[in-house]
């Protein structure tokens, strides 16, 4: 009998097994680390004003109305509930500014969750398989030493 062939064999399917596992535990923190989450509409006064990228919506309440409130100031509106008439196209400066806030939003929704999802992801894929590894090979050789020559 080989032992290490077979042990070696049973650590990689409980390896595999656990990287499936542990992506379905996780596949809702996994969401935020996708790059479109759909767009969102700004709307004033009933008015569609402008779609940002969908990580808007990760965002606290409190930044979210932050930005609406620089959107309407890109637009040139004086605030919210001015009445407009209906804006069908973005000048190529205000488009570029809106860009540029989409960016700041993407950006600021991956330090705020995206990085913190993707260290806990990687950790929690990558150090139970490692460390049951050294641990086998550890144990092995530990009881290789019993063993008659």
């Amino acid at each position: 009998m080989n032992f290490r062939r077979g042990l070696f064999r049973l650590w990689l399917i409980a390896s595999l097994l656990w990287c499936g596992l542990w992506t379905a535990i996780s596949w809702d923190n996994l969401k935020v680390l996708s790059p479109f989450h759909g767009k969102y509409e700004i709307s004033i006064a009933d008015r569609h004003l402008v779609e940002l990228d969908g990580a808007f919506v990760n965002l606290p309440s409190a930044r979210q109305n932050e930005i609406i409130d620089e959107v309407v100031a890109i637009i040139g509106l004086t605030e919210r509930a001015e009445t407009v008439a209906p804006i069908t196209s973005l000048t190529a400066d205000q488009q570029r500014e809106v860009e540029e806030l989409e960016n700041a939003v993407r950006e600021e929704v991956w330090d705020q969750k995206g990085l913190p999802a993707t260290r806990t992801y990687v950790a929690g894929l990558a150090l139970p398989p490692i460390g049951s590894l050294v641990l086998g090979i550890l144990l092995f050789w530990a009881f290789a030493g019993f063993a008659k020559r």
